[in-house]
This record gives C-alpha cells, structure tokens and sequence, in this order.
C-alpha cells in the first residue's frame, strides 16, 4: 500500500516538476528578450533548471516508486530555487517552489518537507533582505515584500501543519482500519468456527435425513405391499361372500329338501300303519301288500338319495368351511405383516376362523347323522325287497310281515326322529351360516374401509418421500452453500 503510495506521489511530483520546469525556462527566455538580460542570467539556469529534470526522469524511471527520487527533487530542486532567487532580477520567480511543495506534502514525509521548506525560507528571506536594501525607495517594494513575506510565511506554516496533519489523518485512519481488519479477522474467524460447526451440523441433518429417505423408501414399499396384499384380501373375500351367498342357497335347498323328507317319513309312518292294519286284517291281499312294498321300496330308495344328496351338500359344506377357515389363516398372516394397522383385521380373521371351525364342526355332526339316516335308509330297503319276497312265496308270513312291520314302524319312528333331527341341525347350521354371511359381509365392508385408508396412507407416505427428498436436497445445497463460504 506505501509503495503504491509513493509511486502515485512520484508521478504527481514528476508532472509538477516537468511543468514548473517548463514554465522557469519559458519565463527565463522571456526574460532574456524582453529585458535584454545577460546570456549567463537566463541560459545558466534554464540548462540547470533542464538537467536537474532530466536527471530526475532518469531516477524516475528507475524506480517509480522509490523514495530517492522524491528527496533528488524536493533537494535539487530547492538548491536550484535558492540559486534562482540570488541570480534573479526580480521577485516574480518566488511562486515557482509552492508548487513542488505541495507536491512534497502529498507525500507527507516530514524529514523532506522540512528540508524543502528550509530552502524555501532561505531563498525567499535573502530575496525580501536583497530586495529590501537594494532598494532606491523601500516603499515602492515595500508592497511587493510584504506580499511575497505573507504568502512565504502562509505557505511555509501550511506545508508544514498540512503535513502533520495529513500524516496524523493518515495514520489515524490506517490505525482504524487496522482495527476494523482485526475486527474483521476476528469476526472471520467466528464465521469460520460457526461455518465449521454449521457444517457439521449440516453433515449429521444430512445424514438423518438420507436414513429417513431411506426410510421412507423403504415404508413407500411396504405400503405398496400391504396395500397389494389387502386388494388381494378384499378379492378373497369377495369371493368367500359369493361362496357364502351359494351355501347359503344350498343351505336353504337343504332345508326344503329335509322338510320334504319330513313329510315323508310321516306319510312314510301312515303308510307303515295303515300296511300294518291290512296285513292283520287281509292277511289274504298279498298282491296289495307286494305293491305297498314295491312303494315303500321305491319312497326307501328316494329316501337314501335325498340322504346322499344330503350328505353331498354337506360335504359341499366342509369344504367351504376348510376354504374359509384357510382364507381366514391367510387373512391372519397377512394382518401379521401390515403390523398394527392390521390388529383389527386380525381379530376379524379370528372371528371368521372360529365360525368356519364351528361350521366344519357341525357339517361333520350332520355327515354322522344322514350316514346314519343312509344306513336305515338300506335297511329299510332290504326289510322291505325281503317282505316283498316272502309276501309272494307265502301267505302263512303274513302274520311274520306283520310283526316286520312293527319293526319298521319302531325304525320308521326312530327315522323320522333322526330327519327331524337333521332338520333341526340344519336349520342351526342355516343360522350359523347366516352368522358367517353377516361377518363376510362385515369383513368386506371393513376391508373396503381398510383398502381405502391404507390407499390413503399409500398417498401420504409419497408425499412424504416427496417432501423428505425436497429437504434432503435443500440440505445438500445448503452444505454446498456453507462449504462454499468456508
């Protein structure tokens, strides 16, 4: 910064220079022809006054901003001026220093101004003493004197102060900047240990928020899982409900089909009795007993197969109820991976299973009972075809036929007992079903409300990736950013 200082300086100093070199030549030739002045008074000073600048160009150029040259001018320059003032004619030549002492000031160095200033003084205080005793009339110079002593005085004072003044100006500012630099440096410091914690700040943030990007990635397809996994459930149980809807049709053909199988086995007993009453009574009329027995045989026949067909249907039923309570285990298992959102499907997956298993429960009561239900059923077939026989071979059975009937009537009533109860037990098995087609129908509509919400929290938990990545990104910059100002 001083070197720069003085290189300014130097090239001020030299342009004053070279002009108050310029104007002392121009104003000694003037001189030389107007006043008809000697040859050695003008051309002496003007080959003086040109050599001193261009010694002074030289020094220049060999170092702009080396302090010699200021002190080769302000010296040489001021001896010149003094030697200027004594050979001088008059005293016109004495503002030809304020310039280059003003240039002097600019580079507030005390030592030179003070030497420039004593030859300024000397020169100018031998021209008011020369003049003044030189003088025919010291009033007609008195004026000029006093005019040239003020402004000598004035200049001298004001070179002088001005440059404490400018050097007291100057390092008061350099000492406030260096203070505003230590402030600055200390404040940069600071910034430099906030940058640095903010940093790391920054570095943990960022590493927190790519884990709960990670995480949120990683919830995003556990989403997309659950939510692919309940579709399926819902579909599942659609299709239970329609299984259901169907049993519960069979259900009610069932129920038709034992009523009916109930009115027979009463028009069954009648006939048994009124077959009964007639052997007793026409032990002769086999022929009509041969066609009772023929549709006994027959109602027998149609009997066991309403029973098988009964048992069919209940098989039917079984395997609903192990495809329902293996669906209800898959529901279990899948409510186990969606974790606490799917608590309560899980209870519902319980519920259905403990229906199902008390479904297969009585299906298998009502498989014991139409196998029982078959087995008389073949009995009472055979009891029937071995009377038929007997009632063509002999009359004398007769009275035998009558006490087979007894027999069949006991088995009949014992028949009729065991399709009531199967009646009875279907009709409880049609309530349970009811039940499980109410719960199905539950199931779904709460599957459809947990499809929905879990489709809910499918779009949340995008738009929480969203979010996490928009402020994982905002970070990154921001640790771009905070690095950058590191």
């Amino acid at each position: 910064m001083e070197l720069e200082h003085y290189k300014r300086c130097n090239k001020t100093l030299l342009i004053v220079h070279l002009i108050t070199t310029f104007f002392i030549t121009m104003g000694l030739m003037a001189q030389l022809a107007a006043n008809g002045a000697s040859v050695a008074a003008c051309i002496v000073p003007s080959v003086i006054n040109v050599l001193i600048a261009i010694v002074g160009i030289v020094i220049f150029v060999r170092g702009t901003s080396s302090q010699a040259y200021q002190m080769y001018v302000g010296i040489a320059f001021g001896v010149f001026y003094v030697f200027l003032m004594i050979i001088a004619s008059s005293n016109a030549v004495y503002p030809y220093m304020i310039p280059i002492l003003i240039s002097v000031v600019m580079i507030m160095d005390k030592k030179l101004t003070l030497i420039t200033s004593i030859l300024f003084a000397i020169a100018n205080v031998y021209r008011v003493v020369y003049t003044i005793v030189t003088a025919a009339v010291v009033d007609e110079v008195l004026e000029s004197v006093m005019i040239e002593a003020i402004i000598t005085v004035t200049t001298l004072i004001v070179v002088n102060r001005g440059v404490r003044l400018l050097k007291k100006f100057f390092d008061d500012s350099l000492n406030e900047i260096k203070i505003m630099a230590d402030n600055d440096a200390e404040n940069n410091r600071k910034m430099s240990d906030v940058v640095i914690s903010v940093e790391g700040d920054i570095e943990n943030s960022a590493d927190s928020v790519n884990g709960l990007v990670e995480l949120a990635h990683t919830l995003d397809e556990s989403m997309d899982s659950i939510s692919t996994g309940i579709q399926s459930v819902v579909g599942a149980i659609e299709d239970q409900n329609e299984q259901t809807q169907a049993i519960k049709e069979s259900m009610d053909k069932t129920q038709n089909e034992v009523a009916v199988m109930a009115g027979l086995m009463g028009d069954i007993g009648d006939a048994i009795s009124e077959g009964l009453d007639a052997v007793k009574e026409l032990e002769g009329t086999v022929l009509t007993l041969t066609d009772d027995m023929t549709t006994m045989k027959d109602s027998s026949e149609k009997l066991r197969e309403r029973a098988e067909e009964a048992r069919g249907i209940v098989d039917v039923i079984v395997n609903i109820s192990n495809q329902t309570n293996l669906l209800a285990l898959n529901a279990s298992i899948e409510a186990a991976r969606a974790g606490e959102a799917g608590r309560g499907f899980a209870v519902v997956a319980d519920e259905i299973r403990n229906l199902s298993e008390q479904t297969r429960k009585g299906t298998e009561g009502i498989t014991k009972i139409l196998g029982d239900l078959i087995a008389d059923s073949n009995n009472v077939g055979d009891m029937v075809h071995d009377t038929a026989e007997l009632a063509f071979h002999e009359k004398n059975v007769a009275i035998d036929a009558g006490k087979q009937f007894e027999e069949i009537k006991a088995k009949s009533e014992g028949l009729s007992e065991s399709v009531m109860e199967v009646k009875k037990r279907i009709e409880e098995l049609s309530r349970a079903n009811d039940v499980i087609v109410d719960s199905v129908c539950m199931l779904s509509a709460s599957s459809e409300e947990i499809y929905a919400g879990v489709d809910e929290a499918c779009s949340i938990s995008k738009q929480n990736l969203s979010h996490t990545e928009g402020i994982s990104g905002a970070i990154n910059n921001i640790a771009a950013r905070m690095i950058a100002l590191k």
